[in-house]
């Protein structure tokens, strides 16, 4: 996963650190493996004619490669709520941040599938003022009932009545003294 530390503010507090659910990966996981099993196949088949069996080979190993560079892709994204901002970071041997301030979220909606309900992700949709954002869906969220709640608590408000993201540190300071 990737290291959120260097892209936060020195006053921001990670809420949500997550990457996508697993199952983003079973529609190339599947593909893989049928296009994995045909070129296995018709190579064992064709492995007479000269230039085709090794051809077929070629193109298994590059099914596995693309295969093994979804699941690095996968592994090293990573999804961060902040009390002040949403970021998405994304690649490999590149870095992409994408990021949403809170206080521009007007609307949090998430949407589950048969298959999302079954398999534990759903949907989220970020609605916010002014032109659409980078962030603006988000699929394959895992266990999307507690982190609905929890970024809506920090969007629009928990117990105390006023959104989480628009607490100051002098706030959170405050509170935390008299917690103790």
């Amino acid at each position: 996963m990737a290291d959120p530390s260097k892209y936060l503010l020195p006053t921001e507090r990670v809420a949500i650190s997550i990457r996508r659910h697993w199952a983003y990966l079973a529609g190339d996981t599947l593909q893989a493996i049928v296009l994995l099993f045909i070129g296995v196949l018709l190579a064992r088949i064709l492995s007479g004619v000269q230039y085709v069996g090794t051809v077929l080979i070629w193109f298994c190993v590059f099914v596995f490669l693309r295969w093994a560079w979804r699941i690095a892709d996968w592994f090293n994204e990573t999804l961060i709520v902040t009390d002040k901002r949403l970021l998405l970071l994304t690649g490999i041997f590149y870095r992409n941040v994408a990021i949403m301030p809170l206080v521009k979220v007007t609307d949090l909606t998430y949407h589950r599938s048969a298959s999302g309900m079954t398999f534990g992700y759903g949907k989220f949709v970020v609605e916010s003022a002014g032109q659409d954002q980078a962030l603006s869906t988000i699929d394959f969220v895992p266990h999307p009932d507690p982190l609905y709640q929890q970024i809506s608590d920090l969007l629009f408000g928990g117990d105390k009545g006023t959104p989480g993201a628009l607490v100051t540190t002098a706030q959170r300071m405050a509170e935390e003294e008299n917690e103790q």
